[in-house]
């Protein structure tokens, strides 16, 4: 995805093969590239068009990385984990994301195809709020900060159902509520664990 705040027509482009992805960044506009899946060859194509460190390849493929921030020379670095909810009741789906800050460009590293993002992307491509006046930089504060917000979004929703199932226990004392709150209990703590490295990291940064 490119764009800038002068022309409305914003570049887009979906490939699968490595080689197809047109990676020449333009100073002009804001380059936005998103790599759903860490496929090594794919990975280690993005790390040598851009001169990626061996190091930081690695940590791009390591999905049990905490949490953290890098600077170097050319580019900054964030790992973060992006929450999803997920079918079985107890468990959530915690997805490694990766974000690469250059000049004009922003590179994001996801596990899957699925994201938080897509009405992000529809705010770009409608040209509405300031994203399209702005730099890089903070196009990256929009991404990460989409994904912090969703663990408070989760967490509320999570502390909500729990307040309800509570209330139902000293009403109807139901084993099956008492079994649902401790499940969403161990979800919330999950939560929170993923939580707490990433404000620590943002926080030092």
């Amino acid at each position: 995805m490119r764009y800038n705040a002068y022309e409305y027509h914003v570049d887009t482009q979906e490939v699968e093969d490595p080689e197809s992805i047109s990676l020449s960044v333009k100073s002009n506009k804001i380059n936005w590239v998103n790599i759903d899946g860490l496929a090594p060859d794919i990975v280690s194509y993005i790390g040598d068009h851009f001169q990626l460190h061996p190091l930081l390849i690695e940590d791009l493929l390591n999905t049990e990385e905490r949490p953290k921030v890098e600077e170097f020379e050319d580019y900054i670095f964030f790992s973060l984990k992006m929450i999803q909810p997920s079918s079985t009741p107890d468990k959530i789906i915690a997805e490694q994301l990766t974000v690469l800050l250059g000049d004009h460009y922003v590179i994001t590293f996801q596990e899957t195809q699925q994201d938080l993002f897509e009405p992000l992307r529809k705010r770009i491509n409608s040209n509405k709020g300031m994203i399209r006046t702005r730099g890089a930089d903070f196009l990256a504060y929009r991404i990460m900060d989409i994904v912090v917000d969703n663990y408070f979004f989760l967490a509320d929703d999570m502390d909500k159902q729990i307040s309800k199932l509570e209330k139902r226990i000293l009403a109807e004392q139901a084993q099956d509520i008492t079994n649902k709150i401790q499940k969403l209990k161990k979800k919330l703590l999950t939560l929170r664990r993923h939580l707490g490295p990433l404000r620590e990291e943002v926080g030092n940064y």
